[in-house]
């Protein structure tokens, strides 16, 4: 299913841009008819109103020029208009214009919540909606009858199969060599393409019973905030989305604290909506909260004033990407984190407060609220450049990591001098002079530097210096000292357009702003990243590489009002709208391994994280994951399938570990001592027709390379999770 979504997306994303569109005007009610026609229990609905509109719209953005004049897209467009003349030859008695008065220009993507009684094995409900607009009677009837099956016999590997559900005809196309595909229905004036359960759960909605989404106050509230130019809005009610994932969570546990600590709970809804501007589009993103409930750290967030941002103005003009971050002054950020968590973990907590406070008093001298967070002013940040993209772009394996950044982070101070001896005073302390950390001043050219060493940073290089009124903390001497020579003579992000210009996102007052420059990464790296990773269109590299490197930046702002938190972004695509849209329906379409596999994800990371730290402290791995409590975790996540321990071992040569979950079945299959990660690796990528077949019984580092790896699978296999100490 998601792999015939990404390229039903594909095709007609392409189509918009390249091809002239013949649709006719739809009913004036057809942007509401979907929300109208859809129960109210839906969690998503992501609405197109008018499909020409936002074609226009693409075609004049920058990166819809740049598909234009692409050579290799300009192809695909000769391929579309080619299966066009197919099509006419299946539709020839239904002259083109007719068909094209029938095909809708509304669409929806709608998501239902899973049933009660889900498990693991449960195919969510997910499809498209589109109304069908007057004049359009007999698409119907030309579509399912004619081009479907003309379509099935001229794609390889698919099936046409004809059924019916509630009286309706369900047409369904079977993709024979991955497995899966997807179902179209007609009912009245819509089409519906989804999975089987959507489309039930559509067919469903058409009978007519009970409350629809447009009769919902939750959805009523929603959509009086979208901006009536609007060309894709998103809705998300996540009430039932928290409610589910609160019931998931253990009593006392540490995800149930850190869910009330960031008050997360408290979300009620997501919208987005994009609008078209000159150079692409203006985008809205509102996150709702229930007012009646405690907001916690997101609430507290929300009650910061509003600033201007200084930080660019010790950031490098030259810097791609930028984060800052409004905490409020330092004093109150403490007051109101230490009600915070007190609230949560109660008096225990308390005591440990004072205790902490007093014995750094009469040790150093220090007050913790007013010595070390009333140093701190209103702002943090952080900000990235890529080193040299060109030599990254022709290395073996392009991917970024780490040591390809300069990266630069920064607290805002009042006095440099006064922080400078907190920070001396606080390394001179037992338990930091235990742990083998200090800070040690140099000299680089006429910048004084201090260098922060631990034990545990091996290689790692984090030293800091006082640039302007800021704390800057680089990954290396030289990034800091850019940073101060730009400072100094104004060559920063302050004098670019995004931050400098009157009008734009980043030159308001606002909680948090957002800036990246796409062109260095995405011109460089993702030319090589497509043919490395992604065979089938690699052909089409080159040109993908330099479409979006064409898309220009990205910024955006984070403003809070009386309706919750706003993110405001600026960008060549709608971004933002996509983005919310991925996130909600992604994991629904995601085959049933995958998500299984995601299930075990993030507790199997934690353990990972936990391990390389016991072992860098005792150089060795722990014979048991309980000794990994409580000094490198605070507790032990849980086998989402078995509630009880995850697996765990080391590879036969001691060079790596292993972490896995039983999986659906309960039994483990894998026996890590029999294997090195070599072995591992040679295992997952053999041919050899046993190999291949013991292979397939696990999920490899939970990330497989195709989808149609997961179908392969089955529930019998382990999750796994490998890595080296």
């Amino acid at each position: 299913m998601q792999t015939s979504m990404t390229w039903l997306w594909v095709v007609a994303t392409v189509s918009c841009l390249l091809c002239p569109g013949r649709l006719q005007a739809a009913d004036a009610d057809a942007e509401t008819a979907i929300a109208q026609l859809v129960s109210s229990d839906a969690l998503v609905l992501v609405n197109i109103p008018d499909t020409r509109t936002l074609q226009e719209a693409l075609k004049k953005s920058p990166v819809g020029k740049g598909v234009a004049a692409s050579s290799s897209m300009v192809a695909v467009a000769n391929f579309i208009q080619a299966a066009g003349e197919l099509a006419s030859v299946a539709l020839a008695d239904c002259p083109g214009s007719e068909f094209g008065k029938g095909f809708p220009k509304t669409w929806g993507l709608v998501v239902f919540p899973l049933p009660d009684d889900a498990d693991e094995l449960t195919q969510p409900a997910l499809g498209f909606v589109g109304v069908i607009p007057e004049g359009g009677e007999q698409f119907a009837h030309r579509f399912g009858e004619k081009l479907l099956p003309a379509f099935g016999a001229m794609a390889d590997g698919m099936e046409l199969t004809v059924g019916s559900s509630k009286g309706q005809k369900i047409y369904r196309m079977n993709n024979l060599k991955e497995g899966g595909g997807f179902s179209v229905s007609f009912v009245e004036r819509f089409v519906f393409l989804g999975n089987e359960p959507g489309i039930e759960r559509l067919l469903s909605c058409a009978d007519g019973a009970g409350e629809t989404l447009a009769g919902s106050a939750v959805f009523q509230d929603a959509a009086a905030e979208f901006d009536p130019a609007a060309l894709a809005t998103a809705y998300v009610n996540m009430v039932p989305v928290m409610e589910g994932v609160l019931a998931d969570i253990p009593p006392g546990s540490k995800q149930e604290r850190e869910t009330h600590f960031m008050g997360t709970y408290a979300l009620t809804g997501i919208r987005a909506w994009a609008v078209p501007e000159q150079d692409g589009f203006r985008e809205s993103v509102q996150l709702a909260f229930d007012e009646e409930q405690e907001q916690a750290l997101i609430g507290i967030l929300r009650t910061r004033k509003h600033l201007k941002l200084t930080s660019p103005t010790v950031v490098p003009s030259k810097y791609g990407a930028f984060l800052g971050l409004n905490v409020g002054p330092g004093k109150e950020l403490y007051s109101a984190i230490q009600e915070l968590v007190l609230a949560v973990h109660g008096e225990e907590v308390r005591v440990k407060f004072d205790e902490i406070h007093d014995w750094l008093l009469q040790s150093f001298n220090i007050d913790v609220e007013e010595d070390l967070f009333g140093e701190l002013g209103p702002e943090l940040f952080v900000a990235a450049a890529l080193r040299k993209p060109d030599a990254l772009a022709n290395r073996k394996n392009p991917t970024p990591r780490w040591a390809d950044f300069d990266i630069l982070g920064g607290i805002q101070v009042g006095q440099p001098e006064d922080a400078q001896k907190t920070i001396e005073a606080l390394m001179g302390a037992e338990p930091f002079k235990k742990q083998g950390m200090s800070v040690v001043p140099e000299k680089f050219g006429d910048l004084d530097v201090y260098l922060i060493q631990h034990p545990g940073l091996g290689q790692t290089v984090i030293v800091y210096a006082y640039v302007g009124d800021f704390l800057v903390l680089a990954n290396s001497r030289q990034a800091l000292a850019r940073a101060a020579r730009c400072h100094r003579v104004k060559d920063t992000l302050a004098r670019t357009p995004p931050f400098s210009a009157d009008g734009s996102v980043l030159s308001s007052s606002l909680l948090a702003g957002i800036y990246v420059r796409t062109e260095p990464v995405l011109a460089a790296i993702l030319p090589r990243l497509i043919a490395d990773k992604a065979p089938p269109i690699r052909n089409f590299a080159p040109d993908v590489g330099r479409i979006l490197a064409s898309a220009g930046n990205l910024q955006a702002g984070v403003i809070s009002d009386e309706g919750g938190l706003f993110i405001e972004t600026e960008a060549a695509v709608p971004v933002a709208t996509t983005l919310v849209s991925l996130a909600t329906a992604g994991p629904f379409s995601k085959p049933i391994l995958g998500r299984k596999a995601e299930a075990v994800k993030d507790p199997a990371k934690k353990i990972g994280k936990a391990l390389r730290k016991y072992h860098r402290r005792n150089g060795a791995g722990p014979e048991s994951l309980h000794e990994l409590v409580p000094e490198c975790i605070e507790e032990l996540p849980l086998d989402p399938f078995t509630r009880e321990d995850l697996q765990y071992g080391v590879s036969k040569d001691g060079k790596g570990w292993f972490v896995f979950s039983v999986g659906a079945d309960g039994a483990a299959d894998v026996v890590p001592s029999n294997y090195t990660l070599a072995d591992w690796e040679a295992l997952k990528t053999s041919v050899e027709p046993g190999k291949a077949r013991k292979a397939k019984r696990v999920i490899y580092r939970l990330r497989p390379k195709q989808n149609a790896d997961e179908r392969a699978w089955d529930d019998e296999g382990d999750i796994v999770r490998t890595g080296t100490w």
